[in-house]
């Protein structure tokens, strides 16, 4: 598992361009590490370690189609960035 963290200024620096990819993004992953990629922030990856769900239930429903617009926000972001 991972979390995102960053700093209050790199935020406010990400913040104007959220929605610039395109395709809206449901769960902000693709957001915050694009973003940061975009502004050239250094990303490090810091293993969280959670227990298992108890309560509620996984945001991550219709697992094609969620995974069909995770691959089109890539390949936007990818072709964004440089590529």
């Amino acid at each position: 598992m991972r979390d995102e963290v960053l700093w209050k200024r790199d935020w406010q620096r990400m913040e104007r361009n959220l929605g610039s990819w395109g395709i809206k993004d449901l769960w902000g992953d693709y957001e915050l590490l694009f973003g940061a990629s975009k502004l050239h922030s250094e990303i490090v990856e810091v293993p969280v370690h959670y227990q298992e769900r108890i309560h509620g239930v996984t945001k991550m429903t219709k697992v094609f189609a969620n995974g069909w617009r995770m691959l089109k926000i890539c390949f936007r972001a990818w072709y964004r960035l440089g590529g």
